[in-house]
């Protein structure tokens, strides 16, 4: 967007009674003075927070969320090669929970889903003598789908979401 687009989005704001006064002119100096409009986000508009510029990304420019979207998906790197599904997801999670600790909460659930995934198919595995095992297990490997793929999208979004029946390890 264009400086003339924001002013414009901020007298709209002022007219409506969203922003008073001093708020349109403390904004209106905030986006003059600051950084380029592409890199300010206008908020819902209230009193308290009419005109939020968004922190800084990190040095390397690489989004947590982003991080964390792999992280989940990266479970399905053990389609390719053995073992790799569990493996890749630990690394990513070791190597980058100091540098971005919102990434600490995702890589915890996804170690934990792993492992509990780990003891139900060996469990239902047994539980074939008796044949209740082979729907167990198509239902595990269902859920060893679906569930990675709704943890990255709402790791996409900047929300955790916990694997349902998920043991507690870490």
């Amino acid at each position: 967007m264009s400086y003339a687009d924001e002013l414009a989005k901020l007298q709209r704001l002022r007219d409506t009674g969203a922003l008073d006064a001093e708020e349109f002119e403390h904004a209106k100096r905030q986006l003059l003075d600051g950084p380029p409009p592409a890199a300010s986000v206008a908020t819902d508009p209230g009193p308290a927070n009419s005109y939020v510029t968004p922190a800084p990304a990190a040095a390397s420019g690489r989004s947590w969320r982003t991080w964390a979207m792999i992280l989940h998906l990266s479970q399905f790197a053990g389609y390719a090669l053995p073992l790799a599904g569990f493996i890749v997801p630990v690394v990513i999670w070791l190597s980058m929970r100091d540098e971005m600790p919102e990434l600490d909460a995702h890589g915890r659930e996804v170690a934990n889903w792993m492992i509990t995934e780990l003891i139900f198919g060996g469990l239902f595995a047994v539980l074939t003598i008796v044949l209740i095992g082979i729907p167990l297990l198509l239902v595990l490997g269902v859920m060893g789908i679906v569930f990675p793929m709704i943890g990255a999208i709402r790791a996409s979004e900047g929300t955790f979401w916990r694997y349902p029946m998920t043991i507690r390890f870490l």
